[in-house]
């Protein structure tokens, strides 16, 4: 079994935790407890004084995850839970480096490599927080990260009981010669490695992540551009909850719209449902922020699912408005072909980076809108064979480019 060993122990000047400050929305021991996940760890050990709310919620995650999380206090309840080959993945108390360069590092041709990766003492992190990244001998300190055989912790048994579990464990594998392995600079860039040292610490790092994570639609889907603004510029703060809390208010809209064009206000209704589907593009822009940052969470079911919801209450609102005002078969099936061709000419494209062309078949609100504008002027069904018309031509297009 491969096991990290985590701590919440270290404080801030302030007299905060180092594992509860915050980063992206979510906490450093959370950012440890997924980068330990994607390492293959099966079971978590964290150490702590006393067991934190957030330390609860974080075993009551993974624990969820059907995997194993124990807290412990001290050395010797580590001793009665660690079996002699597993491997043990060490995380420095507040480390949150970046994920991608750490399974650059620890992966070899699929296996994971045992060893103790340090930085030069020249560095700046060695220099500034030399009690973090421990010195392990005249050019080189310890980076935070380390992968060992669990026999050694055994170990601290013989040891003073009040020493550091994680700084006790680093010198009992360099006494067992475990290789000692170099973070490349590439890995040290821009933030890449950072230490929790406090809250103002990390929040250059999470500009970057949101950026770099950001969604950004062209300026030919300017509903959806808006959405992804507001997300940016807005993101933490909502990330948890917003897509969830934007989707209820969608359906929520959409269903008004539906009801509106059932009672004979059908632009009034068309109107109110492209708010309803702006409000569901503002969920899918969270969605996809929060896939691009946590790995956990089920926002691309969410993003999937509340689109198909979206376009059948889209076509309801648009069936029931022509309906009011002519009971044609053909007219009210226009609606759905409109919808469905526009999804169709839509597809094909990266969601953070969607081509100029197909994204505005993607911007439902900006349908909605027109359908609106249209509707009001009794030109409803002229707009939708318009816009069926154009999504059609756009697949031809498509189909000769291939």
């Amino acid at each position: 079994m491969r096991t990290a060993l985590v701590a919440a122990i270290k404080r801030t000047s302030s007299g905060n935790l180092l594992a509860e400050l915050t980063l992206g929305g979510r906490s450093v021991l959370a950012w440890q407890i997924e980068l330990a996940q994607a390492l293959g760890c099966e079971r978590v050990v964290c150490m702590c004084e006393s067991p934190s709310e957030e330390v609860l919620a974080q075993q009551k995650w993974v624990e969820s995850d059907g995997h194993e999380f124990h807290v412990v206090r001290g050395n010797i309840q580590l001793t009665g839970i660690m079996r002699a080959d597993d491997d043990l993945v060490l995380i420095a108390d507040g480390l949150v480096p970046d994920r991608g360069a750490v399974l650059g590092l620890m992966s070899d041709q699929a296996q994971l490599k045992k060893g103790i990766w340090t930085i030069a003492s020249g560095h700046e992190l060695a220099e500034a927080f030399p009690e973090d990244f421990e010195r392990i001998d005249r050019d080189r300190h310890w980076a935070g990260l380390a992968i060992m055989r669990a026999g050694k912790v055994q170990e601290l048994a013989d040891l003073p009981q009040d020493g550091n579990a994680t700084s006790l464990l680093l010198r009992l594998a360099l006494q067992a010669r475990t290789e000692c392995l170099a973070v490349s600079s590439d890995s040290l860039e821009e933030d890449r490695w950072l230490l929790a040292t406090s809250q103002a610490a990390l929040e250059e790092r999470e500009r970057a992540l949101i950026t770099s994570s950001a969604p950004a639609a062209p300026a030919s889907a300017p509903f959806q551009a808006v959405a992804d603004a507001i997300v940016r510029e807005t993101a933490p703060r909502w990330l948890e909850k917003g897509a969830e809390m934007s989707a209820v208010g969608a359906i929520a809209m959409l269903g008004i719209g539906a009801l509106l064009a059932g009672l004979g206000l059908g632009p009034w209704g068309l109107g109110v449902a492209a708010i309803g589907a702006f409000v569901g593009q503002l969920s899918g822009s969270w969605a996809r922020m929060r896939s691009a940052l946590w790995s956990r969470g089920a926002s691309a079911r969410l993003e999937r699912g509340l689109s198909i919801v979206t376009d059948l209450l889209c076509v309801a609102a648009l069936a029931l408005t022509i309906a009011s005002t002519s009971i044609s078969l053909p007219l009210i099936s226009l609606a759905i072909l409109a919808m469905v061709l526009s999804q169709i000419a839509g597809e094909g494209h990266t969601p953070n980076r969607p081509p100029l062309v197909t994204a505005i078949w993607r911007d439902r609100a900006l349908h909605m809108a027109i359908f609106a504008g249209a509707a009001g002027f009794g030109l409803l069904p002229e707009a939708l064979a318009l816009f069926a018309l154009a999504a059609a031509v756009q697949l031809m297009l498509r189909e000769r480019a291939y």
